[in-house]
């Protein structure tokens, strides 16, 4: 904050959950690209349901997630922010990033057996998403014209939103909650049905 001069109340705990919860969609992403790959052997030889890979590598991100919530809660409290009822509401909150984590796994993780260059590829677009989430930044900042199409990232919702309940006590609002649980249902119905058309080729490609 120094170094971009403004001046934002509690940078850090701000800073801490916006790289906490885009740190639980970008690892998880790469564990979900690379866990099809990964089994090959298991694909090609034996048959079980192949949604349990992508969705086993989500778990192992969301164990990650919850020992960094742990983390979270100390800070908080050591900032003199103690739990109120509205602290439930957080994992909703949560939830629509866990969906598109899940949906963008299915999809990335299926396309991934067939092109090579799919994690380069998404190695870039995350650092875009990156850049376009108000993670480092607070988003007023953004000229106000600007402001709305940031609101558009269902990301930026999301961390806004933990924002709001854990630093400054307040209720977010219904609509980025309903916004982004839309956005993040119709990302997991597309990569899962991208799955789905994939999967009957996964034994051949490998």
């Amino acid at each position: 904050s120094h170094i971009m001069r403004f001046k934002v109340d509690n940078y850090g705990l701000r800073l801490l959950i916006g790289i906490m919860l885009w740190d639980f969609f970008s690892s998880g992403s790469l564990l979900g690209i690379a866990s099809l790959s990964s089994k090959a052997s298991m694909l090609s030889k034996v048959y079980f349901r192949r949604e349990i890979i992508p969705l086993s590598a989500n778990i192992i991100a969301s164990l990650t997630l919850l020992f960094n919530m742990i983390v979270l809660f100390v800070f908080l409290l050591f900032h003199g922010l103690y739990p109120t009822k509205l602290w439930l509401l957080v994992p909703f909150y949560v939830l629509p990033i866990a969906l598109m984590l899940i949906g963008f796994s299915f999809f990335l993780g299926a396309l991934n057996l067939f092109y090579g260059d799919v994690q380069h590829i998404w190695d870039v677009v995350k650092q875009l998403g990156f850049w376009a989430t108000p993670i480092i930044y607070p988003i007023s900042i953004v000229p106000q014209d600007a402001q709305y199409f940031f609101r558009l990232n269902p990301f930026a919702c999301c961390i806004e939103a933990v924002r709001l309940i854990l630093i400054n006590n307040s209720r977010p609002s219904l609509w980025s909650l309903a916004y982004s649980l839309t956005v993040s249902v119709v990302v997991l119905f597309v990569g899962y049905y991208v799955f789905l058309r994939k999967e009957p080729q996964f034994a051949e490609v490998i």
